[in-house]
């Protein structure tokens, strides 16, 4: 703290009573603050060491019986599979056979994507190409890769390592370095657009858009998402839990964000917006001509619920989703009804579904209020009476005819059935606006894959594999996809920056949110330069107010480092864009957004 920072605390009366004392009471209190500070580092060094004590002590026990399991049974995890071929190569025993195999085998080496390598595979490949080169081997070598689009730090990618790399080929191999900044996907108007973005970064030159794209073009729009504070945010003191709920400002400016995209996208977009195809022809733009991409799946449902409410057809990436679409829903409680018919809410949705189509009156026939019998029974009564609606007995009749084989068809064999005697997929696109027919066909055929390859049949019951789907709803891991669509091309993609990696639109809107930078917690610190043959460091770490001085300086590189790859992600999302771009996100809480409207004012 600065020498006078107490003087301006202390009081006129305090300073006169004090008279010649004054300076020493002053001095004395610094140092009884200096000393309360360091106790308190003391304190938090302390909480430190005691986290890092029993987490390494768990977590070494964690890997040993993750590592038992694996032996067990005989396999290994992509983990292990770099670390053994890294020990493999440097092994004194076996290194020099296996070199002579790989110089005997290879003679060109192509090495494409190499901004994405980690540290542990940089050293199994440079230890092969010693070996190679101590040989006398005539081996090529040819790495390709783009060090601003280094995107994987959460699978340890390293981008500092291409540099490495290419100092290394280039002592023991001369090889010369190239680089390029020009654009052949561009427009002339997002390459200027891209350019003020990043003026700033380090390490990233301007690019130029390639001379055959000098009249292609380019569309560009900031669409920031102002959402009011509500009357919890904006009042003053404590909020009382019991009485006010927490305000969710993030999930408003999500809502509201979703409800602008498709509103832009249907009637501004489509159809007016023009681009160029690969013939070089002008015309209008399509849904399969949009490419939208959010940094994180979390919010990825509310930006479908829109885009089916306008009925514009898209693609996602989203996992989990095939669980969570109203067909897989429909069929689900098909299944359920089989084996519960009693179930009536379950009844009453199968019944409601396009897979019978039953009206509002037709329910209340089933389900009259007081009636005896009521739900299955009342159905079958119905179907038994020669005025029984078509649509009644239809549903009565095949729903009798499939619970008669639940016992004797394995759940593929019966779904097809199913599939095939209700005309459920005719059925469904009857009933679904034209735009979203082609995703639910796939989600329905998805869903009768599903039954045929979940856990390898080991679910062959239709109670067995209720409760596995069951399981899968709330695991996005685990869960199945949504099935891809024939018309896949004629709809708007929905993805994540990391797995637009290497693809391009002619249309490409960034999406935000609420997304603002957020710091680490609970993690691992483990720096590891791309020279150095481990991490230097390797520590647990808690709540970002209490990590200690003594790791204050790896905390400021690995800062440092994330946000260079912040900084790549932008770059990565917006080069995705051929001919258009429009960014959106919550104006008062989007970093992304904030800079790139400065950008383009």
């Amino acid at each position: 703290t600065d020498g006078g920072r107490l003087a301006s605390k202390a009081t006129k009366g305090l300073l006169a009573a004090l008279a010649a004392e004054a300076d020493t009471y002053l001095r004395d209190y610094e140092t009884l603050e200096d000393a309360l500070e360091d106790i308190a580092r003391h304190q938090a060094d302390a909480r430190i060491w005691h986290l890092n004590r029993h987490g390494l002590l768990l977590g070494h026990a964690l890997l040993t019986a993750y590592q038992d399991a694996k032996a067990q049974q005989g396999v290994i995890d992509f983990a292990d599979a770099e670390w053994l071929a890294c020990r493999l190569l440097q092994s004194e025993e076996h290194a020099p056979a296996l070199a002579l195999k790989l110089d005997a085998r290879y003679r060109h080496l192509l090495l494409d994507e190499f901004q994405d390598t980690n540290p542990l595979q940089w050293q199994a490949l440079s230890t092969w190409l010693l070996e190679a080169r101590g040989a006398d081997s005539d081996m090529t070598v040819f790495m390709v890769g783009d060090p601003k689009q280094a995107i994987y730090r959460f699978r340890r990618g390293e981008a500092r390592v291409f540099d490495a790399a290419a100092e290394f080929l280039h002592a023991h191999f001369d090889a010369p370095r190239f680089s390029t900044d020009m654009t052949r996907r561009l427009a002339p108007a997002v390459v200027a657009a891209i350019n003020p973005v990043f003026a700033d970064v380090t390490g990233f030159a301007g690019h130029t858009h390639a001379p055959a794209n000098e009249n292609r073009p380019g569309a560009l729009r900031c669409l920031p998402v102002t959402v009011e504070k509500s009357e919890a945010e904006a009042a003053d003191g404590l909020r009382n839990p019991l009485t006010t709920p927490q305000p969710e400002a993030d999930d408003r400016a999500v809502h509201a964000e979703a409800r602008q995209f498709a509103r832009v996208l249907r009637d501004d977009v489509l159809g007016r917006w023009g681009v160029t195809d690969k013939a070089g022809t002008l015309r209008a733009a399509r849904s399969g001509d949009v490419m939208a991409l959010v940094r994180k799946r979390t919010h990825l449902h509310l930006y479908e619920r829109e885009l089916e409410a306008a009925g514009i057809p898209f693609i996602t990436s989203r996992r989990g989703g095939l669980l969570h679409a109203l067909e897989a829903q429909d069929v689900i409680a098909l299944i359920e009804t089989l084996l519960l018919p009693h179930a009536d809410l379950k009844l009453a949705h199968v019944l409601k579904s396009p897979v019978f189509g039953c009206s509002d009156d037709n329910l209340l026939r089933v389900f009259a209020p007081g009636a005896d019998p009521r739900g299955w029974e009342q159905l079958l009564a119905l179907a038994a009476e020669p005025d029984c609606p078509a649509t009644l007995a239809r549903a009565a009749q095949l729903l009798i005819r499939w619970r008669a084989h639940c016992g004797t068809l394995p759940v593929h064999d019966l779904l097809d059935r199913i599939y095939f005697e209700g005309d459920v997929e005719a059925r469904y696109a009857a009933a679904v606006p034209e735009a979203m027919r082609p995703q639910v066909a796939a989600n329905l055929r998805a869903f009768m894959q599903l039954a045929l390859t979940q856990d390898a049949g080991r679910y062959p019951t239709l109670a067995g594999f209720v409760r596995e789907l069951a399981s899968l709803v709330d695991d996005a891991d685990a869960a199945p996809g949504e099935g891809l669509a024939a018309d896949g091309e004629n709809a708007v993609r929905l993805l994540t920056i990391h797995g637009s990696k290497g693809l391009e639109a002619p249309i490409v809107w960034l999406l935000g949110g609420s997304d603002y930078a957020r710091g680490d917690s609970y993690a691992v610190l483990a720096p590891w330069p791309p020279e150095a043959p481990r991490p230097v460091h390797f520590s647990l770490f808690g709540r970002q107010d209490d990590r200690g001085a003594a790791r204050e300086s790896w905390f400021q590189e690995e800062g440092d480092l994330a946000q260079r790859e912040s900084d790549n992600l932008l770059y990565v999302a917006l080069t995705r864009a051929a001919q258009g771009l429009i960014v959106s996100g919550d104006a008062s809480r989007n970093a992304w957004l904030a800079r790139v409207d400065a950008a383009w004012q």
